[in-house]
């Protein structure tokens, strides 16, 4: 059954830099596009049928004439809002994100299922079956060799003490009147336990400060960069490009 709605954040959506750097025409398609990226499989997708929507089909469905809708396009595309699939399908991040996280949620709770229902017989609550009275228990399981314990904290690694690496990411930041909410942005970094991907996050940091976008005052806030876990989303085309222009002017 499709959702009637899906979450939006005004907040995130006014604290995007590349989504305000785009003209407000452009915002608006991108919100007409968020919508119809709602009700297309798969989920945050533009395709009819399976195959990308084109400038056209967008046009139509959005009151645009191809070539209006062509321009905005390459203007979200330019800013690095919309991404594209290598068959060309444009999708939001942000949506193929959320849905992603809703999937998982949906499976933890079968698992939990498994457990017992609520109000049955194991307890008004639900959850694991009541303990009788009498009832033997075996003894505890003897603690995880050296070997199995390695392996687990591989898995699920600890909470780093302190800051952890987030002090890297917070050095590596642009300075700027957008650079704030540190508290916040560290208690969310060791909530999700980043300092195994500092590496990457640090390094996308870098490569974006490069780009024409971020030297242009367009950089996100760091606490919008971490919510919507940016790294993962790489370096856009247009922004590769300008980051070659960097380097290449450095010699």
């Amino acid at each position: 059954m499709k959702r009637p709605a899906f979450q939006f954040y005004p907040a995130d959506w006014r604290k995007d830099m590349a989504l305000q750097s785009c003209s407000v025409a452009a915002r608006g398609l991108w919100m007409d596009l968020l919508c119809i990226a709602h009700e297309r499989e798969p989920y945050g997708h533009l395709t009819v049928n399976g195959k990308p929507m084109t400038p056209a089909q967008i046009g139509r469905h959005t009151g645009l004439t191809q070539r209006e809708a062509e321009k905005l396009l390459q203007e979200l595309a330019d800013a690095g809002v919309s991404s594209v699939t290598d068959e060309g399908v444009i999708y939001s991040r942000r949506m193929v994100r959320d849905e992603d996280l809703r999937n998982r949620r949906a499976e933890g709770g079968k698992a939990g299922s498994e457990h017992g229902a609520k109000g049955a017989e194991h307890g008004a609550k639900g959850g694991r079956p009541r303990k009788g009275r009498g009832v033997f228990e075996p003894p505890l399981e003897p603690p995880p060799s050296s070997s199995s314990s390695s392996s687990s904290s591989e898995e699920h690694p600890p909470t780093p003490k302190g800051d952890g690496r987030f002090a890297e990411f917070w050095t590596a930041w642009p300075a700027g009147e957008r650079k704030q909410d540190r508290k916040q942005c560290l208690a969310k970094w060791l909530r999700n336990r980043w300092d195994a991907e500092a590496d990457a996050i640090v390094a996308h940091v870098v490569a974006m400060k490069a780009t024409r976008q971020w030297r242009d005052g367009f950089e996100p806030a760091p606490l919008t960069y971490l919510n919507g876990e940016r790294w993962r989303d790489g370096v856009p085309v247009a922004a590769a490009a300008a980051v070659d222009d960097v380097f290449s002017g450095a010699h």
